[in-house]
This record gives structure tokens, sequence and C-alpha cells, in this order.
């Protein structure tokens, strides 16, 4: 942290710096190896641009981008052998979003984004949620800082309630991000942050283990929602 912001975001060096094993890739090695705080501490430095990419796709594109962007960068990546969502992307640029599948109904309708590798678990959730009947609208955000507000606002304007789910505590991380752009608009639109709920997982177990613990696999996005809505 303390070389991050003394040496090279204070003087907005041009430094990349690469973190693997975002979440709980490492989670068999207990809390210590947990990142669950890092979107949250790198996103308040000034000067950072913070990139999650959730696929390799947009890996790498991401590391083609932030090798051609002033500044000091933060990559947060898994470990490899993500699954491949983004298939038609072709062209990746810092602070967009980028949509995974459209809504279409217009009953139950709901913007869900993402950041990071939990964008196979979020997908996997947003087709569990179409089969039962609700129409989502799916987004990748792999920049964190700067954030797509236009993408937020869009969204505010035509749903109701929009999910963001990230592995990560949701304090202060990607969620937190998208509220504090939500706070200027003005609008209707009903935010709910899918993470990790301010706490240290005591469990000890593959990544999919822990997400499934606390919630974040596919099962639990899709409870979740369903919860916001079963009320």
């Amino acid at each position: 942290m303390e070389p991050i912001r003394n040496d090279c975001a204070y003087h907005n060096a041009n430094v990349n710096v690469i973190c693997v094993g975002g979440g709980y890739v490492y989670g068999s090695l207990g809390m210590s190896h947990h990142a669950t705080e890092d979107i949250a501490v790198l996103r308040a430095l000034p000067d950072v641009t913070v990139v999650c990419p959730g696929d390799p796709i947009e890996a790498e594109l991401a590391v083609r981008a932030i090798a051609n962007y002033d500044g000091t960068c933060y990559l947060r990546l898994g470990r490899g052998g993500e699954k491949r969502i983004n298939t038609d992307l072709k062209e990746f640029e810092i602070g967009k979003a980028y949509r995974i599948r459209q809504a279409k109904a217009e009953k139950k309708r709901i913007a869900v984004f993402s950041t990071g590798a939990i964008l196979e678990e979020t997908t996997n959730a947003c087709d569990m949620l179409e089969e039962q009947g609700y129409s989502v609208e799916q987004y990748s955000f792999p920049t964190v800082k700067p954030i797509d507000k236009e993408v937020i606002a869009e969204c505010a304007a035509k749903f109701e309630h929009i999910f963001t789910v990230e592995e990560h505590n949701i304090i202060g991380g990607f969620g937190s991000a998208v509220a504090e752009v939500l706070s200027g608009l003005g609008t209707k639109a009903k935010l709910h942050r899918i993470g990790i709920n301010d706490f240290y997982c005591i469990e000890v177990g593959s990544q999919q283990y822990l997400r499934e613990q606390v919630g974040i696999n596919a099962e639990g996005i899709t409870k979740k929602v369903r919860e916001v809505f079963d009320v």
C-alpha cells in the first residue's frame, strides 16, 4: 500500500500494478490470503485507475489498454482458468462497462452489474433468473475507477432495481462506487449490493466453496435477487 501511494500515485507515475489472486482465489490458504478489501483501498488513492476484468477476453484487452494509459493503474486478476464470457468483445476502453445481455420483457425487469472474475457466477445467476421469469439486463464493469457513469444513469432511468455483485467487501468497493453515482442522479432506482457483508470469512476451502459460504455463487446471487421481490 505505502509504495503504491507514496512512490506511484503521489507522483502520478506511469506504473502498472498487477494483482493475481483477487477475492477468494487462494481461499484454501486461509484469511491471510483473501484479497477482499483491495478495490476499496486502491479506489481511495487519488489518480489510481482500478481495473478488474471479468474474463480472459477482458483481461487480455485490459492489459493492452493499461500499457498505453498514463498514470498508476491497478489490475486485479484471478488466477487463470476463468470462463470466457465476452466472446464478442473486440475493443476495450478504460472507464467503459459492457453489456452482456439486454432485458426483453416488461415485468420483473432488473439490471445486474458485476466487476471482476465473479462475472461467471453472475452470468449463471442471470441465466437462472431469466428461467424464473425475470427480465435481466446484465453489464460487466471491468473498470471500477473511473466508473461508467453513463451506463449507471441509463439503467437508473430504466430499472427500479439495480444489483451489484462483487467478490469483495461491500464497504467501499464496486457497489459503493455505483452508489456514489446513483446518489447524485435523483432517480427512484433502488440499489442492492451483493458481496461480502463486511466480515472476514473464517472458513478454509476452495474459491467455489467460499463463494457458496458467503452467498456469492450463482445460487446465492439468485436467492438474494428473489428475496427483494418475494417480500
